[in-house]
């Protein structure tokens, strides 16, 4: 079930970078390396397409970036979704950087908050934890979006 929410949840990270609606359904091509990981989506491959709102996935040990596509990593899986041919790369591509942006910022400001000692100290532990969480989230985005970047 792990398998199949990371996933759903690539999908949507997708959707979200290229403003593809909810519903709008998508074509993806998923490499999976583990095969059995391979094997669960290739039998729930029904139940994929409707929680990710696919009109159709291709499931393989390993997939070359299709051109014209957005990238996902969730869990050991990378998902390629094929963009709309009206998607506008360039403008796709000055978004992606903007967020980017937004994204070094805050991890730059995460950074301050932890390299402060007083902070620290001071601070409950769980929001220190909280702090370092959502570093490693946004971590993770800017992967994403450097990734993106670096073939849109």
């Amino acid at each position: 079930m792990q398998t199949i929410q990371d996933l759903v949840h690539a999908v949507r990270q997708v959707r979200n970078l290229t403003s593809a609606g909810e519903r709008q359904p998508l074509v993806a091509q998923i490499a999976a390396p583990n095969k059995i990981e391979r094997d669960v989506l290739q039998a729930h491959s029904k139940t994929v397409r409707a929680l990710a709102a696919l009109e159709s996935c291709e499931i393989a040990e390993k997939i070359a970036r299709p051109k014209n596509s957005a990238v996902a990593v969730a869990g050991g899986l990378e998902v390629f979704v094929a963009l709309a041919e009206s998607v506008d790369q360039g403008k796709l591509k000055e978004v992606l950087a903007r967020r980017a942006e937004k994204v070094r910022q805050g991890i730059g400001g995460i950074d301050s908050k932890l390299g402060n000692a007083a902070f620290l100290e001071r601070a409950d532990a769980g929001i220190v934890d909280g702090e370092r969480v959502r570093r490693a989230e946004l971590v993770t985005e800017l992967r994403l979006l450097e990734r993106n970047l670096s073939d849109a």
